[in-house]
């Protein structure tokens, strides 16, 4: 689990996906008050009782905002 910083725009010569899952989100308040989106998935097989997310990832209002740009950068307005 990881709250993101920044973004940076990386080289790797990644492949598209072979398969897919659900994604979930939930909001989170960390210690200091400040409302987080969780996001996390879980394998092909989906939850199961007592599964762990296999992904997942915190944004803040501001990595948030971040990560909109990166969207409609790279898809257009949204």
């Amino acid at each position: 689990m990881a709250k993101l910083r920044r973004f940076i725009k990386g080289d790797i010569d990644a492949k598209a996906p072979r398969t897919e899952v659900d994604g979930y989100f939930t909001e989170v308040h960390a210690n200091d008050g400040t409302l987080l989106l969780y996001l996390y998935n879980f394998s092909k097989a989906g939850p199961k009782p007592g599964a762990t997310p296999t992904q997942s990832l915190h944004f803040d209002r501001e990595s948030a905002t971040a990560f909109k740009k990166v969207l409609e950068d790279t898809f257009g307005p949204l």
